[in-house]
């Protein structure tokens, strides 16, 4: 055992950091295949929905928490805000395609305060220098529409 010989720890947040472009690729293009399943009523179209779902429900989750260079307080809530609310919206529609009770609530609170805080991200891009953030404006009022579609275009939920 050599004392040159360093240990890494592996910390999540840094590892999602790291490889953070690819796994959000992956995990919307599982999300994608999996809900176009859905549409073509492909047999075990819901486990591929659950498990894609759930896993960028998790990752939009902890991506809330990978640190920023922002100075500004209002722009670390406000992403925090976005990847928790993101992550009901996104089980929330899980919900909704397993049919499963509770998705209205999910949908109507995650969609609604994902767009708050989307917007106000969007207000404090399109006012400062800070490039940061992009990624999370355009997820959060991408997943608040898609959300707020669901709601309206499916008035049958509970």
């Amino acid at each position: 055992m050599a004392d040159n010989q360093q240990t890494k720890t592996l910390i999540p947040t840094q590892w999602i950091a790291d490889n953070f472009g690819m796994l959000e690729s992956a995990s919307v293009t599982l999300c994608i295949v999996s809900y176009l399943l859905r549409v073509f009523d492909v047999e075990g179209w819901g486990l591929a929905v659950g498990i894609s779902f759930s896993f960028y429900a998790a990752f939009v989750y902890l991506a809330a928490f990978i640190p920023h260079t922002t100075n500004s307080l209002v722009a670390s809530v406000a992403t925090r805000v976005c990847g928790i609310s993101g992550s009901v919206t996104l089980i929330g529609l899980l919900f909704t395609f397993l049919h499963f009770p509770g998705a209205k609530s999910m949908l109507q609170i995650g969609s609604v305060t994902l767009g708050i805080a989307g917007i106000i991200l969007l207000v404090l891009f399109a006012t400062s220098k800070e490039k940061a953030h992009l990624r999370s404006i355009i997820r959060s009022l991408l997943l608040a529409l898609f959300g707020i579609a669901h709601l309206i275009y499916q008035p049958g939920l509970v």
